[in-house]
């Protein structure tokens, strides 16, 4: 996809997000485009309607180790524009929040444990549902102090869906089933886990990106490879 056109699909999906130059030193990785995906509307740290889901980038720079040359993030960042590209530091989740107690490690739960399957389904519109729903279920992870998606804007809630998004059941409902699997049936306890992250470097803008801690197909079809290899010659006579 030409940077042309990669402008536009950024431009007419994420409602609000700019496009700036930035350079392409350091560690930078470039924008190719949205993967599954579906409109939603929120409020609270940020307003406004954004297309929730996959962002599918690429290292312009080597890639880090534990990373796919190509890869497929959340946002894990929605009071920021997304950049193209953009200058980060790769890293863990480890220690990583906005505010929320151990919210970086809840999100990291989330990704490691449902980004994977739905990025497998074939059915495109199941695909776009739960990939938005686990973008739901992650901002509100991040951003919320409450154990559960909140659906109106009262109190001091601070992230919540508004509009269309609270009648679009099929979303807002996954995302309450995600949410519900994250915590415990008591409302403190919590599931966490580590993914990788990709963080913008200060003082640049951007949004921080979460990568799930898997083996990416390449990798995974390389090691099967090398096993093969491996197990072929273990098995051939001694002369």
């Amino acid at each position: 996809m030409s940077f042309r056109n990669r402008l536009i699909v950024g431009v007419a999906l994420f409602s609000g997000l700019a496009f700036l130059p930035a350079r392409a030193d350091a560690d930078s990785i470039d924008f190719l485009g949205v993967g599954r995906n579906s409109t939603v509307s929120i409020g609270g740290v940020r307003t406004g309607t954004f297309a929730a889901g996959e962002l599918n980038w690429q290292w312009l720079t080597a890639t880090p180790e534990g990373f796919a040359q190509s890869f497929y993030a959340y946002c894990v960042d929605v009071t920021q524009n997304l950049r193209d590209p953009q200058t980060v530091t790769p890293r863990t989740t480890a220690g990583f929040t906005n505010g929320v107690v151990d919210g970086g490690a809840k999100a990291a739960w989330l990704v490691n444990t449902f980004a994977g399957s739905i990025h497998a389904l074939t059915n495109i519109s199941e695909a776009n549902t739960k990939a938005a729903a686990l973008q739901v279920a992650i901002w509100d992870a991040m951003y919320d102090t409450t154990a559960g998606l909140v659906n109106t804007g009262s109190g001091v809630n601070n992230f919540y869906l508004t509009g269309a998004s609270l009648t679009n059941t099929a979303v807002k409902t996954q995302a309450e089933t995600y949410l519900s699997m994250l915590y415990g049936s008591d409302g403190h306890s919590y599931n966490t886990s580590i993914a990788r992250l990709v963080e913008v470097r200060s003082p640049n803008l951007g949004q921080d990106q979460i990568v799930r801690s898997v083996s990416e197909p390449s990798t995974l079809l390389l090691m099967g490879i090398a096993t093969l290899a491996f197990v072929r010659r273990s098995r051939k006579p001694a002369a």
